[in-house]
């Protein structure tokens, strides 16, 4: 994924003036507490146990990515000479990281029981339909993350393929068909078997209890200041 710094403004009504700080603060301080309401009542531990791994895998994906890769001004992305790796150490975000351990259930067992099934005709569709399931997740976590920022802080797509106000962009479609190759046959020998793992050493919630205080330290789009100064309507950079 490409992170970008020139957001495109939100489709949701933000506050412009004093007088509407309240309403902001009232209506997505609500919204906050009902997604996370929403996550516990909906996800069991396992599910849980998924998210947390998978947000911790989509930062090693979006950290090669963005050191492998690079993006012109039209928005076209290719991959980067091997020389200039070291020297062009990508990044993900804490925003997307926290999203991820919200919405990834979707995409984990959300996305297999809905092509549930062993035999090759169901593993071949999990694979065909993975840039669907991505894109459905950016969708999701890139609306939610600019209603609440006025912006998407984790990251914008460019370019005449960049669709949902940059929260999708369409020529991904092979990298995210690779994951989903990636995915599906590690499935069952090794994804599901560490879910299991997390599941029954309950090591989830010590991780996103360090996940939280680093990002409290270290991450000005995502600290408590910054957070309430979102909820309150105003820019956060």
């Amino acid at each position: 994924m490409t992170l970008r710094a020139a957001p495109s403004p939100s489709p949701f009504w933000q506050p412009s003036t004093p007088s509407t700080c309240l309403l902001a603060i009232l209506y997505k301080t609500v919204f906050l507490l009902g997604l996370i309401w929403l996550h516990v009542e909906l996800t069991t531990p396992t599910h849980r146990a998924a998210a947390c791994l998978t947000a911790l895998a989509f930062v090693g994906i979006e950290t090669t990515w963005t050191t492998i890769s690079s993006e012109d001004s039209s928005g076209a992305v290719s991959i980067q000479h091997p020389a200039k790796w070291l020297s062009n150490i990508g990044h993900s975000s804490f925003a997307q990281f926290w999203s991820n351990v919200v919405f990834a259930p979707l995409i984990m067992h959300g996305y297999r029981s809905l092509l549930a099934g062993t035999t090759l005709p169901f593993r071949l569709a999990r694979v065909a339909l993975f840039p669907f399931n991505i894109w459905g997740l950016e969708i999701v976590e890139g609306y939610v993350i600019m209603m609440v920022f006025g912006r998407n802080v984790a990251w914008e797509y460019t370019g005449r393929d960049a669709w949902f106000h940059g929260n999708v962009k369409g020529d991904y479609w092979l990298p995210w068909l690779g994951l989903g190759a990636v995915v599906e046959l590690l499935w069952e020998p090794v994804i599901e078997r560490g879910i299991e793992e997390a599941t029954r050493s309950g090591v989830a919630p010590y991780v996103l209890g360090v996940a939280a205080g680093v990002t409290a330290g270290v991450a000005p789009r995502m600290s408590m200041g910054a957070i309430w100064r979102a909820v309150r309507g105003e820019k956060v950079d």
